[in-house]
């Protein structure tokens, strides 16, 4: 199984997942239905990451992410979630 498949196993309401390739992040968000992606991609790229939000994504970050960036990030998603 993918990494995606594989996070998407727990009951957790956000996914986190690389979305490396052209389609990756919409592919995600379709998969991930009824949790909150936060899409990262080696590809930083304003492209990759307006590519990422428009599909539906909760959040895009550029790898390599750092300890502190991914937790408030992940914060950010939940204060939203429970909003």
């Amino acid at each position: 199984p993918s990494e995606a498949e594989t996070l998407a196993v727990g009951r957790g309401a956000i996914v986190v997942a690389d979305v490396d390739g052209a389609g990756g992040a919409a592919a995600l968000v379709r998969r991930m239905a009824g949790r909150r992606v936060i899409a990262m991609s080696a590809r930083g790229s304003v492209t990759a990451a307006v590519e990422a939000m428009r599909a539906g994504a909760a959040d895009f970050l550029p790898k390599p992410v750092g300890a502190k960036m991914l937790i408030e990030r992940l914060e950010a998603v939940m204060a939203a979630t429970r909003a």
